[in-house]
């Protein structure tokens, strides 16, 4: 009982932490468009006042997730894990963009953080999503498909958005027809590779 209420309150508080961590971001970002810093290797540009918009967004819908799945009745563990695994992705993010490591060459002259990013995170989300649709289904196949259906109608409107970001706000998210289909294969690549590796570990669905 003792151990059990530990591992609990680990999931909880590591969410809360990143939880914080979103918040000194956002307030650095509006530093940034402030033009507070005098750095060089901060990125400024009108990406910036889309990713405050972006991280204002990430924080409201994490609230009301997790609002959601309290009353669904969720375990409390499952809630702070999932939150905890989308928190990472998201901040992985937001710093991309804070130190403009995604204008930076690839490595090794081979892989962009962009790329890097849209194989990874949308495995860290195809496991959260995994875990929410077994605790509603209890049907392991049923949630791999809809794990994996649902992770690519996301990655479908995070595209619409990186477009009309574009043409709005006046970023550079957009890229051109290659990027973004090689975004979308990396992305649901990453979904796939991870449904594998969730069957290969079966204990994965008590995380």
């Amino acid at each position: 009982m003792y151990y059990s209420i530990i591992e609990k309150n680990t999931f909880k508080y590591t969410y809360y932490i990143l939880f914080l961590i979103q918040l000194v971001i956002l307030a650095i970002s509006i530093l940034l468009l402030l033009n507070i810093f005098n750095t060089s290797y901060l990125f400024k540009d009108s990406n910036t006042s889309s990713l405050i918009l972006r991280i204002i967004l990430y924080l409201f819908f994490q609230l009301v997730g997790k609002i959601v799945l309290e009353r669904k009745g969720f375990e409390q563990k499952r809630i702070y894990s999932i939150l905890a695994l989308i928190s990472i992705s998201i901040i992985l993010d937001e710093l991309g963009y804070i130190f403009g490591w995604y204008e930076m060459g690839g490595i090794l002259g081979i892989i962009q953080y962009d790329d890097i990013l849209h194989f990874f995170l949308p495995m860290i989300l195809t496991i959260s999503l995994n875990i929410m649709f077994l605790d509603f289904l209890k049907k392991k196949n049923l949630s791999n498909i809809l794990s994996i259906t649902t992770l690519s109608f996301l990655i479908s409107i995070w595209e619409i958005y990186e477009y009309w970001s574009d043409r709005i706000l006046k970023t550079t998210m957009f890229g051109d027809i290659h990027d973004t289909i090689l975004d979308m294969t990396l992305g649901i690549f990453g979904g796939i590779i991870a449904i594998i590796l969730l069957r290969i570990f079966k204990g994965s669905n008590n995380i």
